[in-house]
């Protein structure tokens, strides 16, 4: 596909670090999203959950009773929170990444529909492609005749390894950073 690969005799595949620099970043939002609503009296107390799921009763018309929100909003609240610090090891752990990856479709679809949050759970579910094994991605993508992959090669080069100390240290800092900030 790419003019350098068809001239030039480039290599199809990449540094797996880069890939699991990618995966990082993405598990890390869902980790600091759990200790965010941790660190939130908020959020454990149902105080913002009950504020999103009035504003969506509200733009759409419907009505609830109190009590019935309450009895809503609790286990929204809670599972959110358990669910952004235990999906990250969910994704990670080869036997249960599939429910992982199910469990964060659903949780970012129910997202997108009751908290008006843009495009991130649409983002955050295009992620999940990062976690998905390349055969059974090919496989997938096969089913769409628009994608011609029989020529494609997209493993990952995992038996590269990072050669120079600068750049192991630039991504050390880099990791520490994006931990702490």
């Amino acid at each position: 596909l790419s003019l350098d690969r068809k001239y030039f005799k480039c290599s199809s595949g990449f540094p797996a670090w880069q890939l699991y620099l990618f995966m990082f970043q993405f598990l890390l939002v869902y980790f600091y999203g759990g200790i965010s609503k941790m660190i939130n009296p908020d959020w454990l107390n149902l105080v913002s959950t009950k504020v999103f799921i009035e504003n969506f009763l509200v733009k759409n018309s419907i009505t609830l009773s109190d009590t019935l929100q309450y009895y809503l909003a609790g286990p929204m609240a809670w599972g959110g929170f358990f669910f952004d610090l235990l999906v990250p090891f969910l994704i990670l752990w080869k036997r249960s990444r599939s429910v992982g990856l199910i469990l964060v479709i659903i949780f970012n679809i129910i997202n997108l529909i009751f908290f008006n949050i843009g495009t991130f759970p649409i983002a955050m579910i295009a992620g999940l492609i990062l976690f998905m094994n390349s055969n059974s991605l090919i496989g997938w993508l096969k089913i769409i005749p628009v994608f011609k992959l029989s020529a494609l090669d997209l493993k990952s080069d995992s038996g590269s390894r990072v050669k120079h100390g600068f750049i192991t240290a630039f991504l050390s800092c880099f990791i520490v950073s994006q931990l702490l900030f």
